[in-house]
């Protein structure tokens, strides 16, 4: 989707943050991921800071400010996966100034 929305000329920015507890397993994601991995750390807390659970999705507008948080055990039609979930993240990066 990240490519799709590069070419439809929407301007966005994908990263994603690995877990501390997870960097054994950053190999996983690095070999998919066409977008910025964070690897967290203990010392940095990232994830914590966010303050939600595996695979949540953020969505901040230009100025940093959060427009659209997906919690992950949210309803199926928001999951990236489903033509409505595609939709409905398409949507939100053009809520947050796309």
């Amino acid at each position: 989707m990240y490519k799709e929305w590069q070419a439809e000329g929407l301007n966005v920015r994908v990263a994603a943050i690995n877990p501390a507890n997870a960097k054994a397993q950053q190999h996983l994601l690095v070999e998919v991921c066409d977008f910025p991995l964070l690897q967290d750390t203990e010392e940095a807390g990232a994830w914590a800071t966010l303050l939600g659970s595996k695979d949540d999705h953020y969505v901040y507008d230009a100025d940093g400010v959060l427009n659209t948080f997906v919690n992950f055990t949210g309803k199926a039609e928001q999951m990236m996966v489903s033509a409505a979930g595609k939709a409905m993240f398409r949507q939100a990066i053009i809520d947050a100034g796309g």
